[in-house]
């Protein structure tokens, strides 16, 4: 498919200690302003389901060059993945990298304790070919729950990942939910569909504070989060799972 035709769309964390991370519905930092005339063109707008995610087999270039993307999508992808601190001291593109005979597979979801409806719907926020929903964590690549215990007094989720620093790679991530805790933003329906889709970003490779994006923009805003992909997420997202692990800015 076309990159035109891209939008995918990503859940809340702040990460600490270089793995684990917490999130409330507000927080310091978030990128500049996005060119949406710009992004416009690249992919739609206001969609809350999302079509496949352009595949690229491992090692070969991206669907669209990096010198390709707009700016904005270029330095959100820089500072959340590729230099980021959890892309190992080289930067490089660090993803999960499911694949079966070199095509892409979907990243396997388990989340316990979830309404089935929200869990659906933070998974097409996303792109409904990015995650496949598993009934036992004992395959998953991500296992998601509801225990606020785990979730440390300042936030109200987080995310922690296993990262083959040496192969750009994911290996698994765990997120944890407070449903419950004062503070937090719960209300509306689809207030577990939009923490678990925030963590599910992070989960993915946006890694850090700086993924926030701007007050109500999309799942990964730093307030007022909706079930929505922005252009830039969906431009970035659609990006970095087209791209091989361990790519860098020198290769183009």
């Amino acid at each position: 498919m076309s990159f035109k035709n891209l939008f995918v769309s990503v859940l809340c964390a702040a990460f600490f200690l270089a793995a684990h991370g917490a999130c409330r519905g507000a927080s310091p930092t978030s990128p500049n302003a996005t060119d949406l005339a710009v992004l416009t063109a690249k992919s739609p707008t206001g969609q809350a389901v999302g079509s496949p995610v352009p595949t690229a087999t491992p090692g070969s270039p991206a669907v669209v060059p990096f010198a390709g993307l707009p700016e904005e999508v270029q330095s959100y992808l820089l500072a959340t993945n590729i230099k980021s601190p959890r892309a190992g001291l080289s930067g490089g593109v660090t993803r999960f990298n499911k694949t079966d005979q070199g095509k892409r597979i979907p990243i396997l979801l388990y989340a316990e304790g979830f309404p089935p409806d929200q869990v659906e719907k933070a998974v097409a926020v996303l792109g409904n070919d990015l995650f496949e929903i598993v009934s036992s964590s004992t395959t998953a690549d991500v296992v998601a729950d509801l225990d606020s215990s785990k979730v440390p007094d300042r936030g109200c989720s987080t995310v922690s990942q296993d990262v083959d620093i040496a192969s750009h790679v994911i290996v698994k991530a765990v997120i944890h939910v407070s449903p419950d805790r004062s503070g937090c933003p719960r209300a509306g329906e689809d207030a577990l569909a939009i923490a678990l889709a925030h963590e599910l970003g992070h989960a993915v490779g946006l890694f850090g504070d700086i993924a926030h994006t701007r007050p109500g923009e999309d799942f990964m805003a730093i307030a007022g989060r909706k079930l929505l992909l922005s252009p830039m997420l969906a431009a970035a997202i659609g990006w970095l799972y087209s791209a091989p692990p361990g790519w860098t800015t020198q290769l183009y």
